[in-house]
């Protein structure tokens, strides 16, 4: 049940278009593009031979498959094509192939938790952005008679939002410190400190 609504919460936020191109090209498109690079490498390390180490001739398949498994855990070093073996220095270890998956899911992650974050915090302010944006951008559809009225609905209802959320305290509770920063719902300035975040 609880793993429904969370993709219910999703799939709401995904179908908002309350962003431009560039936004959705940040939290939407390049999410998607790396989800493919980790599907694609991950499925290589994990389902296929991730590394093809050098070994001997003598060799067998089980040796190689040893060596290779070794190779992976332990991390691999660059050797070069005329550089004799005896000669390689072995303490400079590559140690990254393995964790590709990972930090490319943490940067999907870094490009779609502001989306998340922003979705989140402006529904509570009291502004309806998607119905907003959905109405100014079908502005080019409209007459200008039609055009002006939804323009001044725009400006009335982000006026009213705003200037409603002003609140004039008695001197005596001044003196708070939430009332002495000048942030939140009631300063009229929450969306725009939301979408700094």
């Amino acid at each position: 049940m609880m793993l429904g609504s969370v993709i219910g919460e999703v799939r709401s936020i995904v179908n908002k278009h309350d962003d431009d191109i560039i936004d959705r090209y940040n939290h939407r498109y390049t999410v998607i593009a790396l989800a493919i690079f980790i599907f694609v490498i991950a499925s290589k390390q994990y389902f296929g031979e991730p590394i093809t180490c050098w070994t001997p001739a003598q060799f067998t398949g089980s040796h190689n498959s040893y060596a290779n498994t070794i190779c992976w855990t332990q991390g691999t070093y660059p050797v070069g094509g005329d550089q004799p073996y005896h000669t390689v220095d072995r303490t400079k270890v590559l140690p990254y192939y393995q964790w590709v998956p990972f930090i490319l899911l943490f940067q999907a992650a870094c490009f779609m938790i502001p989306n998340l974050i922003w979705h989140t915090f402006s529904k509570s302010a009291g502004i309806d952005i998607t119905s907003l944006g959905q109405n100014a951008s079908a502005l080019d559809n409209f007459d200008l008679e039609n055009r002006e009225k939804t323009i001044n609905q725009i400006a009335r209802h982000i006026h009213i939002a705003i200037s409603s959320k002003y609140d004039y305290l008695p001197t005596f509770k001044k003196f708070n410190l939430r009332d002495r920063l000048p942030i939140g719902r009631r300063h009229g300035n929450y969306l725009f400190v939301v979408y700094l975040l």
